[in-house]
């Protein structure tokens, strides 16, 4: 794998695997292959053995954060990587955090900064307040790196604000994240009720319970900049779940000083991505 094949562009992409793609890295290497980003962000990474075995074998090296839930978040690029250590665990950040400085071609040093926001559901009014507190708490951790440019990259559980949700999608039953891991019966079954209806029926519940959209508020008010809605590119606007998108909840934020360097930002999909996780990756192409 190489880099980015147009010469000057740095191409950073990230990427919800899903537990740590289990049994789905070869998909998985095929998606990141076509992308051929300078700089990947998994999230939900595989274990730290298996992750260093994954970025040999697509020609990476990589910097894996501390993990205090679920899985890592890891940030990869087939230039060196140096991890940025100091950030220790940000009280409020139920997951994973990670920070690593990329050596681009011709000196550039780029910070990126990966992260994944805990999908802890909105069933209350105080459940909400402790999803924005959890985004104030990232951005405390950052608040060193205020003055440096840097990307705010990954998986945060909640949609943009203003930004509607996708409805009635037909729901394709061809081969699908969900034939690769539900089991049989039940697979069979949600593609029956999928036949008999929308889709939007079926995940609006699910959607209905994601994170208020103040978490993403938190960091635009800080200045980042959402490069989907800066320079969005392509049809498809949202990024879960893969097989029938209704809701964008990966991004890849931006330092302001960032913004004209952004060429475009864009939501991979069609196979082989909508058939290797159960999230859309998001790549965004930056000049020097």
């Amino acid at each position: 794998m190489t880099a980015s094949a147009d010469v000057g562009i740095t191409t950073v992409m990230t990427y919800n695997i899903l537990f740590g793609g289990n049994g789905r890295l070869q998909l998985l290497a095929r998606v990141i292959d076509q992308v051929r980003p300078d700089i990947l962000a998994l999230v939900e990474a595989p274990e730290r053995g298996t992750l260093q075995q994954f970025a040999r074998r697509i020609q990476m090296h990589c910097a894996v954060g501390p993990c205090w839930g679920g899985q890592p978040v890891a940030i990869l690029s087939p230039h060196a990587v140096r991890p940025v250590v100091g950030l220790g665990r940000p009280p409020g950040v139920s997951r994973s955090l990670v920070a690593a400085v990329v050596e681009l071609p011709g000196g550039t040093e780029r910070l990126v900064v990966a992260t994944h926001l805990s999908a802890r559901l909105q069933f209350s009014r105080g459940d909400g307040v402790r999803r924005v507190a959890e985004a104030r708490a990232v951005l405390a951790a950052l608040a060193p790196y205020r003055d440096t440019p840097h990307l705010l990259v990954g998986d945060f559980n909640a949609t943009a604000p203003g930004e509607p949700l996708a409805r009635h999608r037909p729901c394709d039953t061809g081969d699908r994240y969900g034939e690769r891991t539900l089991p049989a019966r039940l697979h069979a079954w949600v593609q029956r009720q999928i036949a008999r209806t929308w889709v939007w029926p079926l995940v609006r519940p699910l959607v209905e319970l994601l994170p208020p959209p103040g978490v993403i508020d938190s960091f635009l008010d800080a200045g980042y900049v959402d490069c989907f809605t800066e320079r969005g590119a392509g049809k498809t606007r949202h990024t879960w779940p893969s097989w029938s998108p209704v809701a964008r909840i990966d991004f890849i934020l931006a330092h302001p000083s960032l913004r004209e360097k952004l060429v475009e930002c864009r939501i991979v999909d069609g196979p082989p991505a909508s058939g290797a996780s159960d999230h859309l990756p998001v790549a965004a192409r930056f000049r020097p």
